[in-house]
């Protein structure tokens, strides 16, 4: 029998192969037999379509595609199948979108999302539902987020069971004036001094606000 009948039947004979002898015919029908084959394919003998075409049938496959081949529709694939890929998605595309749909499907690959994503991600159009499952998660996320209505709502929640939360929140949500309400209810909020903020035009009264934790 043949390396051809061979791989036909088992692709992950290709390891078998010695890679400089390997040819494109080869590493096809190895991958096409079992895409996980790719593993032992010369770099040489694939591309990004046969790359694709294996992560699609098997979403494992996408960890030995060689980084010259991943493309931005393979990421997608991979990350919507299997949202921890993310963290092996390369830096350059790792979207807001393929971000948001790994999130969405599971909260712990907050740690592979890239810091300037977490601002673009955590928007006003956001859902409050997934704000609410990523800060369960990790609390430390409350600092990428906006100042809305509902995020006040959640963090005056949230401080209500611990209030050392508010080391977390956006400076944007920490001054607005629902947030400064409630801490200064709770008295954990005063007033340390008063100065002026003068320039030619304006002059500002401006407090200096001290957070007892």
């Amino acid at each position: 029998m043949d390396i051809i009948d061979n791989l036909k039947k088992d692709g992950m004979l290709l390891k078998k192969v010695p890679k400089k002898e390997q040819t494109v015919e080869y590493c096809k029908l190895a991958i096409k037999q079992n895409p996980l084959a790719l593993r032992y394919a010369s770099i040489r003998c694939i591309n990004s379509k046969i790359c694709f075409s294996a992560v699609k049938k098997d979403v494992r496959a996408f960890r030995f595609v060689p980084e010259k081949f991943v493309t931005r529709a393979m990421c997608r694939v991979a990350v919507e199948t299997s949202p921890k890929l993310l963290s092996i998605v390369p830096d350059s595309f790792k979207s807001k979108n393929i971000c948001l749909s790994a999130l969405k499907k599971d909260v712990s690959v907050t740690d592979y999302i890239p810091e300037d994503k977490r601002y673009e991600m955590f928007d006003n159009n956001i859902e409050i539902d997934l704000i609410k499952k990523v800060i369960n998660y990790n609390p430390k996320w409350l600092m990428y987020t906006t100042d809305r209505l509902d995020i006040e709502k959640l963090c005056i929640n949230l401080m209500e069971k611990d209030f050392c939360i508010a080391r977390y929140m956006s400076l944007q949500v920490k001054m607005s004036e629902t947030i400064l309400k409630y801490q200064k209810s709770k008295n954990k909020l005063r007033f340390v001094n008063k100065y002026y903020d003068c320039d030619e035009k304006n002059s500002l009264l401006m407090q200096k606000l001290y957070i007892i934790k």
